[in-house]
């Protein structure tokens, strides 16, 4: 066995206060003990290619928190910090491990989200390429990971968002006019925060996401 992707996940939307045992345990269960199973069950096999790798899937929610999405945001911080401790551990087999960082894909998961007028045109507006992104976007990008152009690239995290992740607060839809005054502490009436994600949405697989 070469290459292992851990693409298995699901999302339920639910802010801090709403988030019950059911939903965080479910969460962590599908979208990291998962990682942590299927990669213990294949280290054997994975030990025995010269160039194994493992490629987790994780978020651009690996590094940031969104509302709505408390139990989801941390299940993908948490993807982030196996995958570094996995590529740290499994070095010595010459296994590398990474994980990526995929933004608002158009997939059986994100549907429940992206039907929402508001979230879809947010994120539409919000890469600067102008687009949602498609499941071959992330298939390519977990490619690259598996050859040998990345034999020395482990522990590291992939964006593939069209790079709303590279814009500073880019939590905040729009900035004030380069002339316009700026906005007194704790007033935000010229900036347009992201839209919540919709309440208990989309507990599906993300399997399709490379297609």
């Amino acid at each position: 066995l070469d290459v292992l992707v851990n693409n298995a996940g699901i999302c339920i939307g639910a802010s801090f206060e709403d988030t019950t045992d059911a939903i965080w345990e479910r969460t962590f269960a599908v979208n990291v003990t998962s990682i942590l199973r299927l990669s213990r069950a294949a280290l054997e096999l994975l030990k025995k290619s010269s160039s194994a790798s493992i490629i987790n899937l994780g978020s651009i929610m690996s590094d940031m928190a969104g509302p709505g999405l408390c139990a989801y945001g941390s299940s993908k911080h948490a993807v982030a910090g196996l995958s570094k401790a996995m590529a740290v551990d499994l070095g010595k087999y010459r296994i590398t491990v990474n994980y990526l960082q995929p933004g608002s894909i158009i997939t059986g998961l994100s549907k429940p989200f992206l039907d929402d007028p508001s979230f879809r045109e947010f994120w539409e507006k919000k890469a600067p390429m102008g687009r949602l992104g498609e499941a071959q976007d992330v298939a390519r990008a977990a490619l690259f990971l598996a050859t040998e152009d990345t034999r020395f690239v482990s522990g590291a995290g992939l964006l593939v968002d069209g790079a709303p992740g590279s814009i500073s607060s880019w939590m905040l839809r729009k900035r004030p006019a380069a002339n316009a005054r700026s906005p007194s502490r704790g007033s935000h009436r010229s900036w347009q925060r992201i839209p919540r994600a919709p309440s208990r949405a989309g507990a599906i697989s993300e399997s399709d996401r490379k297609g």
